[in-house]
């Protein structure tokens, strides 16, 4: 069995980048008014929770706030991640069982507003669609329950490639 690699170019700063298939300035503009579809399922009541002032000690590096993200281009206007409220504080137990081995988190992502969800499933090409979210869905993200995350090296504040000795 063979299975075919999908090269979406890894750049220089080792971020995987496509090329949107429309620019993301439309996409944004075209949800004026989003609806975010009705979710018929039984969720948690929202009740979401910054990161960073609940344990500073877990770093932000939100690359959706940058262009340094697989769109080439800035989509949150701020660089903050929230969580539902156990799911947050569950994660803010960890700095401190991280910390005798000189790591700590980095956080990426968290919570996803649906209208980011909508705007990556529009920009993405076909192919690519397997690594985004459909909007008709929606996804952990954007229930505030998902978590992107590394670890960082405490005494150079990096991100660590290679976490396979924890």
């Amino acid at each position: 069995m063979s299975l075919d690699r999908l090269d979406y170019g890894i750049d220089a700063k080792d971020v995987a980048r496509i090329k949107p298939v429309r620019p993301i300035e439309d996409c944004a503009r075209r949800l004026s008014t989003p609806r975010r579809p009705l979710e018929t399922d039984h969720f948690r009541k929202p009740e979401l929770v910054e990161l960073n002032p609940l344990d500073p000690a877990i770093h932000l590096d939100v690359r959706y706030a940058t262009s340094n993200d697989f769109l080439g281009a800035p989509v949150y206007s701020q660089a903050r991640a929230f969580l539902q409220r156990p799911a947050a504080e569950a994660l803010a137990a960890h700095p401190a069982k991280l910390q005798p081995f000189g790591y700590g988190l980095l956080n990426h992502d968290a919570y996803r507003p649906w209208y980011v969800t909508k705007i990556f499933w529009e920009a993405t090409p076909p192919e690519g669609k397997i690594f985004v979210a459909d909007p008709a869905q929606g996804s952990r993200h954007n229930r505030g329950c998902a978590v992107d995350l590394t670890l960082y090296d405490l005494a150079s504040g990096k991100p660590n490639r290679d976490a396979r000795h924890l």
